[in-house]
């Protein structure tokens, strides 16, 4: 069985390429004038070399294997790589290079505290690229949105008509939504009567933000609903967890019959990049 990873915070954050980029290890190169002896490398200064980090030669006499990386690092001005080069630096013009943090080797949180933890986010909206946090303070490119005006990570998306007449005791129906049975489950959720399925439109009359808690043991499941509603038509809205083995079932019943109510569940929250 995998060991659980644990993780300090979750925080989703935007901002430009480049202050992603200036999360991680900037570029290293040794000045001219590096040489080894088998996998020991010595250079002018090894301040700025991150262990794992992938190694090569950029000038001069020296050539690494495929894959080489960063072993240990064991002075002031030697390190240790893990294969011994093919060709020896040497000549007093070998320069040797480890190029920025590229998201497989990883870096020290300690040393570079502001780096994607496991499961954040990073929205660069410049790029348009996603970034989430791996182990080990590696990240993965995990989306590019093509279309430069619509920046957003949509979120699950229900549209669901109304179950019951103004007035009359509530019906309860499936909103499709699902989780395997958990003894604790919070689930951020928006409604709105806006039929847009972006969670950054307001609603037209109707609109609430609310959390889902929800505890159940022994095939028993309990939801209590908390949030802001705004609401100037008197539209009945309720949600209730239904225990259907495995699962936990979200199901809702509402009276509004001029739209459909569009639930989002698992909005994200985007953050500043640190400064």
């Amino acid at each position: 069985m995998a060991s659980p990873v644990v993780v300090s915070r979750i925080q989703n954050r935007r901002g430009l390429q480049s202050q992603f980029d200036n999360l991680y290890p900037l570029p290293y190169d040794s000045l001219p004038g590096a040489t080894s002896v088998g996998q020991v490398v010595t250079v002018n200064d090894t301040t700025g070399i991150t262990p794992n980090a992938p190694v090569l030669v950029t000038s001069g006499v020296g050539l690494f294997q495929p894959g080489t990386f960063v072993a240990s690092i064991d002075s002031a001005t030697e390190f240790t790589v893990s294969a011994v080069p093919i060709v020896d630096l040497s000549g007093g013009l070998s320069v040797v290079s480890i190029p920025k943090y590229n998201g497989i080797w990883g870096a020290n949180i300690i040393s570079y505290p502001n780096i994607l933890m496991p499961g954040e986010l990073a929205l660069c909206t410049d790029t348009r690229k996603v970034f989430m946090g791996n182990l080990n303070g590696e990240y993965v490119e995990i989306l590019t949105f093509e279309d430069n005006n619509d920046l957003l990570l949509e979120p699950i998306t229900l549209s669901l008509p109304n179950t019951q007449i103004p007035g009359d005791p509530p019906v309860f129906a499936p909103t499709g939504l699902f989780y395997k049975s958990t003894p604790f489950l919070n689930v951020l959720y928006d409604v709105t009567d806006n039929t847009l399925s972006d969670w950054n439109s307001e609603g037209i009359v109707f609109s609430k933000n609310g959390e889902l808690k929800i505890t159940c043991a022994a095939g028993n499941v309990s939801l209590t609903d908390t949030g802001t509603e705004v609401d100037s038509f008197g539209i009945f809205l309720s949600l209730i967890a239904v225990y259907n083995s495995p699962n936990i079932e979200i199901h809702y019943s509402h009276d509004y019959v001029s739209n459909n109510l569009i639930f989002n569940s698992s909005t994200i929250r985007w953050e500043p990049f640190p400064i």
